[in-house]
């Protein structure tokens, strides 16, 4: 089983976490005109005067003001919306600037995605750029954690964007794990973005030539065949550069095939697992000889996919046909075909989660794996073993079995919480 990256659709849940993303990060002037461009490419120069999650209202030169609704704008016009403003403040025509937040702190300063507060202030411009010996991102930002490392072309709204996503993650992740912080030591995470198939192009033959001179790292992904692609360093070459040696490239370009769109949750459900690695140290997964934490950090990722987003856009597919899954193609689904698997006499089994890969992954598996997760986080019973499995994982540097796991959320063997665990997938709070 792996991931496939969908076709982008403007839907309204996209659009309304787009509006909510970078709430603060750009101060706006309703007098100041720029050029908007709607999806057929027409454009017309006006001053933004206000907007709300589905409705941007202009003011054009002849002083006319009109109102256009967002999924009808370019994504460019969007993640500049996604910069500004919402509400009486835009409303009203004054700057729309707002009273700095406090950054994102430690565990006790951590809170839920859309309600953390994040000093735009904090991110600042790398001086110089950040340079990967033979290249240089010229237009680069860091802020406490992340670094955001792009071409001139990348506007800075767009890194800001990615940096406030970046910060609000982290503090979501801390929210659930505290001790998730605790490893989170391995230098900032580097995230690098391409405008465009030419920028991939450069950032791959960079990467290219820089694993063919490595003695230790060998290159396994082409950055020019998708618009979310891992990448790694040397730990050496990525500790002089103050990041981690796992790293991820987003493409920000709109043009071309349609899954080069920009799409929120599939980035933050990538990031989210990239994060959990790091935290675990930096490693691909969490390995115990026949066991492993690498469908538990999939599924993990899925669920925060959705409670951040509202939705799953990371669809799912066989590796071995390219068929879809049927009834998982996204999170939509997801509980409804696993209670009918349930139903039908499928039960859940902590050895054969904790045994199957990624590669091997079937919809039974996903979908039992997504309800564990949302279970653990719900109920409140459950949910401080949450941090207790992380951290005793992190700390042995080795994936649970299936008696560590049941002990660590308060189970006296594997078949008692499979039991509970069952229940909870009968139950309507699996939704």
């Amino acid at each position: 089983m792996t991931r496939r990256l969908p076709h982008w659709s403007p839907a309204a849940a996209v659009l309304l976490f787009l509006a909510g993303l970078s709430f603060s990060l750009v101060p706006a002037h309703a007098e100041t005109a720029r050029n908007w461009t709607d999806t057929k490419g027409r454009s017309v120069s006006a001053a933004f005067v206000r907007q709300d999650p589905d409705t941007v209202w202009i003011k054009r030169a002849d002083g006319r003001e009109v109102s256009i609704p967002k999924n009808t704008l370019s994504d460019g016009d969007q993640i500049y919306l996604a910069s500004l403003p919402s509400g009486p403040a835009a409303a009203a025509g004054g700057s729309g600037k707002t009273t700095p937040a406090a950054p994102v702190a430690a565990a006790a300063g951590a809170g839920d995605f859309a309600t953390v507060k994040v000093d735009p202030a904090s991110f600042k411009p790398i001086e110089g750029g950040f340079s990967l010996d033979s290249i240089t991102l010229n237009n680069s930002y860091q802020s406490e954690r992340f670094v955001v490392a792009a071409t001139e072309k990348v506007k800075a709204p767009v890194i800001l964007a990615y940096l406030d996503a970046a910060e609000r993650l982290w503090s979501d992740l801390l929210k659930d794990v505290p001790s998730f912080g605790e490893g989170f030591d391995g230098g900032k995470f580097l995230i690098a973005l391409a405008d465009g198939e030419d920028e991939a192009k450069i950032l791959d033959s960079w990467h290219s030539r820089y694993a063919s001179a490595s003695s230790s790292y060998i290159r396994h992904n082409d950055m020019t065949r998708g618009n979310i692609i891992s990448f790694k360093l040397e730990k050496g070459f990525a500790a002089k550069r103050g990041v981690a040696p796992m790293c991820r490239m987003y493409r920000t370009d709109t043009k071309g095939a349609e899954n080069l769109k920009r799409l929120w949750p599939e980035r933050i459900h990538f990031l989210c697992e990239d994060l959990l690695r790091q935290a675990q140290g930096g490693s691909e997964t969490l390995d115990n000889e026949d066991y492993s934490f690498v469908l538990f950090d999939l599924c993990f990722s899925y669920q925060r996919e959705f409670s951040i987003c509202g939705k799953i856009e990371t669809e799912v597919h066989y590796s071995s046909t390219g068929t879809d899954v049927e009834g998982f193609k996204n999170g939509k689904g997801w509980a409804v075909a696993t209670k009918k698997l349930v139903k039908n006499g499928a039960k859940p089994d902590i050895e054969a989660f904790l045994k199957t890969s990624g590669a091997e992954a079937a919809p039974r598996d996903l979908g039992m794996g997504y309800g564990l997760v949302q279970w653990m986080r719900k109920d409140p019973k459950v949910r401080p073993g949450l941090d207790k499995l992380f951290a005793n994982a992190v700390d042995k540097r080795k994936a649970p079995n299936p008696q560590q796991f049941a002990e660590a959320l308060g189970f006296e063997n594997p078949a008692a919480l499979n039991a509970a665990w069952l229940k909870y997938l009968e139950s309507d709070a699996f939704q």
